[in-house]
């Protein structure tokens, strides 16, 4: 996708994702990634609910 014609540039949005050490998705609205169509919204839910999940037990673990 030209970047001239994103929302947000590419760069920043992973620089967002690295501050807060999470994962960065982009999504395409012909391809990838769409609401519109569903196309691989369940796979980037379940990541997100994986690594929440995990962060949840790494902390249930130090509290330990």
């Amino acid at each position: 996708m030209d970047e001239n014609k994103r929302a947000i540039p590419t760069a920043k949005g992973q620089d967002l994702a690295d501050e807060y050490v999470i994962k960065f998705f982009e999504t395409d609205y012909k391809l990838l990634q769409s609401a519109k169509t569903n196309l691989n919204v369940e796979s980037v839910f379940l990541s997100i609910a994986k690594d929440i999940k995990q962060r949840l037990t790494e902390t249930d673990t130090k509290a330990e």
